[in-house]
């Protein structure tokens, strides 16, 4: 966070030096050293920041601001879990195949919600 700070300063700055001074050549070397600083940021950073992003992602809960109550991986098991079990056909109730059905429904249309939001 600290280092992402550090360096949207340093493209704002770098900017506003190039507008003023950018067509000086004793600028040069100063633009090319920032430059090269943001290019060290975003090959150490970026690298790092992508993977963190999404595993943060996939571990997000409903309190985290997810739409899975406990993350992606409890979600998806379950899921699977229950798809791979089947309908549960029993003639004697056949409301629980009702409430399968909605129930394997909503836990798809949770999982396309996090889809789109990832």
């Amino acid at each position: 966070e600290e280092r992402t700070k550090q360096n949207e300063l340093l493209v704002e700055w770098l900017e506003d030096f190039k507008s003023k001074y950018g067509e000086y050549e004793e600028a040069n070397e100063t633009i090319q050293e920032c430059e090269e600083a943001l290019a060290l940021y975003k090959k150490v950073v970026g690298a790092a920041k992508i993977p963190l992003m999404i595993q943060n992602a996939r571990n997000a809960r409903r309190a985290d601001g997810s739409c899975l109550e406990y993350g992606l991986k409890f979600h998806l098991d379950r899921f699977t879990g229950a798809l791979k079990d089947g309908i549960p056909g029993n003639p004697r109730f056949p409301e629980r195949d009702n409430e399968y059905i909605e129930e394997r429904t909503k836990q798809n249309e949770l999982l396309v919600e996090w889809l789109e939001d990832f």
